[in-house]
């Protein structure tokens, strides 16, 4: 499982996290908390260190921090460049605890790797561009409008994020529709009118029920009901 999983965090217990970056590197840490403090510590990177011996590290760790001993110097993680698909994760982990429905983090997953991963899935967000969200949203901004808007409010979600976490909250988002996008975005019209089926005679109602009735399936008990 160690081996195949794919990019996320992965917690196995009393602070001992995997975590497997979208270039498929896998590095072992552990949350410790020393007086008063919370960080996540690096142990190695898998397979150089496997879950076995990786259990046995967190293991001696805690007991060093228990008996209030010097830790040993902390494994050099590798320093890869977070990409838009790295904070899209991030993102998600951060804020699925405050949406209302269980079915949020998947789609917001999904929307992404539908429309946003084919154009930006190895960009960081400083590399992300107009161009790029001009590539993803004209086909889909007026055949599938709100799945577009979500499309664009979570990409400028996931930058905004991005520029906070690495501590550029002035960089422009150009997701953001206004005023990056609002004028070169096709004109979207004002009032879609809906067309209704039509209503079915009373006269023909008798025999439509009668249809219904002699139908087998929950669809037709349904629609009776």
């Amino acid at each position: 499982r160690v081996k195949a999983a794919p990019p996320g965090r992965y917690y196995d217990g009393r602070g001992l996290i995997l975590k497997v970056r979208e270039t498929g590197s896998r590095d072992w840490t552990l949350r410790i908390t020393v007086a008063g403090k919370t960080t996540d510590y690096g142990l190695g990177g898998y397979p150089d260190l496997s879950l076995a011996a990786a259990r046995e590290k967190a293991y001696e760790m805690r007991r060093l921090i228990k008996q209030g001993k010097e830790l040993p110097p902390r494994k050099p993680l590798k320093v890869e460049r977070k990409t838009f698909a790295d904070f899209v994760t991030t993102f998600i982990e951060n804020n699925q605890s405050l949406w209302k429905s269980p079915k949020s983090a998947p789609q917001f997953l999904s929307s992404m790797t539908a429309y946003a991963y084919p154009v930006m899935v190895a960009k960081t967000p400083k590399e992300v561009t107009r161009e790029d969200l001009l590539s993803i949203l004209p086909p889909i901004w007026l055949t599938k409008m709100e799945t577009a808007s979500r499309v664009q409010t979570r990409i400028a979600s996931v930058l905004d994020y991005a520029a906070i976490i690495e501590n550029e909250t002035g960089r422009d988002n150009p997701a953001k529709l206004r005023p990056y996008l609002i004028n070169v975005l096709p004109t979207r019209p004002k009032k879609t009118t809906v067309k209704h089926h039509a209503a079915m005679p009373y006269a023909d109602l008798p025999g439509f029920w009668r249809e219904l009735a002699s139908m087998e399936g929950m669809g037709a008990a349904a629609l009776r009901w």
